[in-house]
Formats: structure tokens, sequence, C-alpha cells
């Protein structure tokens, strides 16, 4: 038996077998989740501090080492069981003593900070990116969708971020990430890609919410084969209508308040008007020219890309994509 108490590392031992369970409080494993670990034992902060100053014989550190036998399932395993845990380590050094005679237990040196270093630093590998790059509408979420289906590497940033990235990025109201789980989560999507196959991603600003897109990232998507896709604008406004009339109008309603300043009242007014009469062709062709002339999309003009793909046929483009890239 491994005679070792820590591992300084998860991500270079990816592709090894191995087990992660997250032996954080609940408070911790409820506010930034780990992604690729599973959750093991329930106690509280507060619990963790009356077993720092009384010790195990205390009834809360007696509760937590009955929880600890109930887990012998885990542990049955050939596989490396690697615990995620805080300095200074209290609850995985129980755990790691009580199973390391039978299991190859290591616990994770220097818990969530060391965690949110070593992902970053793993997105700085070699890795080739695709970026698409088009004006709203042109369909680049569904094209990388496509793509996935047809077995090419994809990361898709606003799925995993549950944003789209504009104001109207979140009409499903769904809960982000915290920045640490977004970030262990963007790590853990690299590390099932092949480093020598391209990944296709969608080009994004540095945020999407409140996550922000880190730097690493940001680099290989700016270093990455640039294409652009094209769209009629009448077919950009169909698709933005089926992605985005009647999913949440309130929300909408808000973005277009938010957006006021930059509109003009006047048009932001007639906006909010289309919307309650539930013309969404005319909101949409409105949201489209705004975007169209915003700074962000101003700067495609100015990006030398490998190649533009007319994106009507999304199927044939991915098609095409694959056969060029991949």
């Amino acid at each position: 038996m491994n005679s070792s108490k820590y591992t300084y590392s998860i991500f270079d031992f990816w592709d090894k077998p191995q087990k992660i369970l997250d032996t954080r409080a609940i408070e911790s494993k409820s506010n930034s989740p780990i992604p690729f670990a599973e959750k093991i034992l329930s106690y509280t902060s507060r619990d963790l501090k009356k077993i720092k100053s009384k010790g195990f014989p205390c009834s809360e550190g007696i509760e937590l080492m009955h929880q600890v036998q109930q887990y012998q399932k885990f542990f049955d395993t050939n596989e490396t069981i690697i615990l995620i845990d805080e300095a200074p380590y209290l609850i995985s050094l129980a755990v790691w003593q009580h199973y390391r005679p039978t299991s190859n237990v290591l616990i994770y040196q220097g818990g969530t900070k060391r965690l949110n270093q070593e992902s970053i630093d793993f997105m700085k590998r070699p890795f080739s990116f695709v970026t698409l790059f088009g004006k709203t509408g042109a369909g680049k979420t569904e094209l990388l969708r496509i793509l996935e289906s047809k077995g090419a590497q994809t990361l898709d940033l606003e799925s995993i971020a549950r944003h789209k990235g504009s104001v109207f990025g979140n009409l499903e109201e769904k809960e982000q990430l915290s920045q640490d789980s977004f970030i262990w989560s963007l790590a853990h999507k690299l590390a099932s890609m092949d480093l020598n196959k391209v990944i296709f991603v969608e080009a994004e600003k540095f945020n999407l919410g409140k996550n922000m897109i880190p730097l690493p990232l940001l680099d290989h998507m700016e270093n990455a084969k640039k294409i652009k896709l094209n769209l009629p604008k009448p077919a950009r406004i169909h698709r933005i209508i089926q992605q985005y009339a009647k999913v949440n109008d309130p929300k909408l309603a808000s973005g277009i308040e938010k957006l006021k300043f930059k509109l003009g009242k006047s048009i932001a007014d007639q906006a909010l008007q289309y919307l309650r009469e539930k013309n969404y062709e005319e909101l949409m062709g409105i949201l489209v020219d705004y975007f169209d002339q915003s700074e962000s999309y101003n700067t495609l003009d100015t990006i030398n890309f490998d190649c533009e793909l007319d994106n009507q046929d999304m199927d044939q483009a991915a098609d095409l994509l694959i056969r060029k890239f991949y």
C-alpha cells in the first residue's frame, strides 16, 4: 500500500484510475461544488470549529467518525482515492487514517486554492483552438453542438457558465456557478480533450455573466484559427425569435430598460411596445440592429479570418470545418 499521505496534482494523473472525494463542509460544497468530485460527509463549518476546539471526542466529532465508517463502499476499489479538503485537512486526515490501511488514499495538498492554480496552469497547455465568430443570431452555439454530435472536440463556454454573455444572456434565470467552480469545470472539460486535435469554441468577451473567462483560455482563443460565420439578417432574426421569444418576457423587458441609454429612449420605448404586443419579429429586429452596431461586433471587420462560412446549412458547415481543421 502506498505510504504517502499527500498528492500535489490531480490533472497530471487524470488518465490514471482515480476517485476524487470532496470532504469539505456543507457550505463549501454548496457554494463552490467541485464538478468532478463526489461529495461525502455531512457537517457544517460550526461543527468543524467545535472539532478543532474540542477534538474528535466531542459529540460533533463522534458523529462525523460514525459517518466516516459508513462510506466503506467508496473505498472498496483499486483506484487511487484523492480527498479534497481545506487546510489543516483535519477531516481528510481522519478519513485517510481510517481507510489508508486497506485503500490507496491521498490528500490533495493545498485545498481549493491549489486546485484553482492547477486548473489555470492546466489551461496553459498547448491546446489548439478554432474560434467561431459571427454576429448575433449567426448560429455559433448551434454549430458547436452539431460539431460535437459529429465527434469533434468542443468547449461550450456558455453552457458551462449557464449564461450567453449579453444583457439577455440568462433569460431562463439559471443559477450560475461560482467563479471557482467555473474554473474547475473548464479544467475538467479540457482534461478530457486530446491535445493532438483541435477544439472548437465560440468567440466570447472576457466574461459570461458573473463568470470571468481565465486569461490562458482567452489567449488560446485569440491565437486560434478564426472562422467567421455569415447568415442573412432575416435568418438571424428568425433564429433569435426561436431562442428568446416567450422564454421570459419580464426579464427581456428588464434588459431593454438597461439598454435604454444606449438604444435611445424612443427606440427602447418602441421595443418595449413591440414586446407588449408580442411582435417579436420587430422587437428582435431592433435588438439585432443594436448588437450589429455595438463595438464588439464592429471589431469583426478588423479580424483577419482564416475562412468564412455560410451558416444557413449548419450540418454542411460543420462537415466543412471538420474536413478543414479536424
